[in-house]
């Protein structure tokens, strides 16, 4: 007879509860809330329990479910509008990256004793920053000040749960490669994206009005793929590309046709930013390394780069790409660039005027929750430096910069103990750059970015 304690036993009484709670309320769900808004919630149920089950085996392919779930939910919510003809401002789908995301604390609060000082003080401090932060926002924004906090705390339990787990060298590739693969799967569709325009996509750009990602056509849109931006894909995209840039152990499962789709997708995102934080990551990763061929990785790089290079003018639309790329060395004759000048000289007044911050909620598009589904006025900064200071003040501000500065430290310390630790120094170093334009530690580019550092202190 089977112990009724066992994982398998306990897993079939989970799956078999779910199916029965699923038939019991989706006929009720149906008849209250409409079938849209049932439909959105199944998906959410059926992806959080997915990642449970996952957590509840303690198995290494949660991760993975987890960064595939933040690339592809927001597509999953296009795919129902677009298949509704009813567009939703606020999907109850965006949810579901958050929730598949913090089934970790299962995980962590059930190894708590285990966790390291440092990491233990980082949390605090942290903590202790966003705390701040929320009783700022809480009472003027209330929903847009729990959506950023979220966006913050989510990505970074990635840190602790891995260096928790602590995976084997060989599970680390595992989970490396497991993101390229999804990665490049995401370029695939972003490619076919650019070319085809998808009426699902389509649909929602129309809806949407978001005038930065181009027009809702085949080769004048700016390629935003499974996710909600092309910002957030060009994060995920970065994040899988450089590795396979810098080691062949990384590249060996789909080689250089998957690079140079995972690039090409990458490109045509126009995300200059991100483009500046590869170069970031793969020069001080290139200087840090102690391991391997140097000469080698320069040779592959300069050979993969000219590639591209020759490949870029054969892509249709092309010339939408080579503009951005020759803005890089002509920003005062850049719409893009002589907004953003004009939005740093606000700034400092924005700054000085509240000095002790304006609260979680005030920044990114989580202010749509407060503004019927609009972006807040002054919300959008494209600058991550200044986010943090008119978010947290000047003081709690330069405390979250000082927890940058900490964790960087301890990479650095950690930096020779093998192939992750460098990588993740290099990555946080990259994500740090980045943040010229946009926060890099929030959402997408956040998960990314704990993600390797988890890895490294996983040794």
């Amino acid at each position: 007879m089977e112990n009724w304690m066992s994982k398998p036993f306990m897993l079939r009484m989970w799956l078999g509860l779910f199916i029965l709670f699923t038939s019991l309320i989706i006929g009720r769900m149906v008849t209250k809330l409409g079938i849209h808004t049932s439909t959105e919630i199944m998906i959410v149920v059926l992806l959080v329990f997915i990642g449970f089950v996952l957590v509840l085996r303690d198995s290494i392919g949660y991760m993975p479910y987890v960064l595939a779930v933040w690339a592809v939910a927001p597509e999953l919510r296009r795919v129902v509008d677009w298949s509704m003809n009813e567009y939703t401002s606020l999907s109850l789908i965006a949810l579901a990256p958050f929730l598949v995301s913090l089934l970790c604390m299962l995980s962590i609060l059930k190894n708590v004793d285990r966790i390291s000082p440092f990491i233990s003080k980082m949390m605090l401090l942290f903590a202790v920053i966003l705390a701040y932060g929320m009783i700022l926002g809480i009472t003027k924004y209330t929903l847009s000040a729990v959506f950023e906090l979220l966006y913050y705390v989510v990505p970074f339990l990635m840190f602790p749960y891995l260096a928790l787990r602590s995976p084997s060298e060989k599970e680390k590739d595992g989970l490396v490669v497991s993101y390229i693969v999804i990665a490049f799967f995401v370029s695939l569709y972003g490619i076919i994206q650019f070319i085809f325009a998808p009426p699902w996509d389509v649909f929602w750009m129309n809806n949407a009005e978001m005038m930065s990602i181009g027009s809702p056509v085949p080769y004048e849109l700016r390629v935003f793929s499974t996710l909600n931006s092309p910002g957030p894909a060009a994060a995920f995209l970065f994040g899988a590309l450089i590795p396979m840039l810098l080691d062949k152990r990384w590249r060996s499962g789909l080689g250089w046709i998957a690079m140079l789709i995972i690039a090409t997708c990458l490109v045509l995102t126009l995300v200059r930013s991100v483009w500046i934080g590869l170069i970031v990551t793969v020069l001080l990763y290139l200087i840090w390394s102690t391991q391997g061929q140097k000469l080698g990785k320069i040779i592959v790089l300069v050979f993969f780069s000219l590639c591209v290079y020759f490949l870029l003018p054969f892509i249709p639309g092309s010339e939408m790409v080579e503009q951005r790329f020759n803005s890089l060395t002509s920003l005062e004759e850049d719409h893009s660039y002589t907004e953003r000048m004009q939005i740093a000289e606000h700034l400092i007044p924005m700054i000085t005027g509240q000095p002790l911050g304006k609260g979680l909620g005030s920044q990114g598009k989580g202010t749509k929750l407060n503004n019927e589904g609009n972006v807040g006025e002054g919300a959008i900064l494209d600058n991550g430096v200044g986010s943090i200071f008119v978010t947290y003040g000047v003081i709690i501000g330069s405390c979250f910069f000082i927890f940058l500065l900490l964790i960087w430290l301890r990479l650095w310390k950690m930096r020779s103990f093998g192939l992750y630790p460098c990588l993740g120094i290099a990555m946080f170093s990259g994500s740090i750059a980045m943040m010229i334009s946009d926060n890099s530690f929030v959402g997408v580019s956040a998960m990314v970015t704990w993600f390797y550092v988890g890895l490294s202190e996983g040794q």
